[in-house]
């Protein structure tokens, strides 16, 4: 007797491994994956403050929006890093390093600073919270010890060879005192 199966739901197919694989819910199943998708349904509603209908257009339209800003954000980050080192560059008499936080920094921040200050000790730092990021490049081995030594004080993971030094940090809690550690570090050195 089927009776008790109360319903069956064929969901979609499949093809692996060149065969057809069928997706199905029966009895309660059905009614409890029923159940989940009003409420999923409800809550997208009163997210997107609008009808079911248009949820799959109003997602597209975020996701092209997001895509937008994160590339004009990108832009304008670029854009300051390149106003910032012309702003260093401009410093007389050169500085012997140059040390930068930007809490909204991401990877081509810190690659248009690293080709055009390459003159220069090079301390870059962005992130907050417990996620970021430490770049250091510059000549000699004070790269490497500089960075092992930030490494410690920021609680970051990570190595150096040559002339870069690239670490993910973890604890922004000492982030005031780097500059100190900078100086103390550089000082003997100059």
């Amino acid at each position: 007797n089927l009776a008790h199966l109360q319903a069956v739901k064929l969901m979609y197919t499949e093809n692996k491994k060149g065969k057809q694989l069928l997706y199905f819910l029966v009895g309660s199943r059905v009614l409890k994956y029923l159940s989940q998708t009003v409420t999923r349904e409800r809550l997208l509603t009163d997210t997107l403050r609008n009808g079911p209908d248009a949820h799959v257009d109003l997602v597209d339209k975020m996701q092209k929006t997001l895509k937008v800003s994160t590339k004009t954000n990108s832009n304008l980050l670029k854009e300051i890093a390149l106003s910032e080192a012309k702003e260093k560059k401009l410093l007389e008499p050169k500085p012997s390093y140059v040390y930068f936080y930007r809490r909204e920094g991401d990877n081509d921040y810190i690659s248009v600073l690293t080709k055009e200050l390459t003159d220069y000790l090079l301390i870059v730092i962005v992130g907050e919270g417990t996620s970021g990021q430490l770049v250091i490049s510059g000549q000699g081995e004070v790269v490497v010890n500089l960075g092992k030594k930030l490494c410690e004080l920021l609680e970051g993971k990570g190595g150096g060879k040559g002339s870069r030094f690239n670490a993910k940090i973890s604890s922004f809690k000492s982030l005031s005192k780097v500059e100190e550690t900078i100086q103390s570090f550089i000082a003997p050195t100059s």
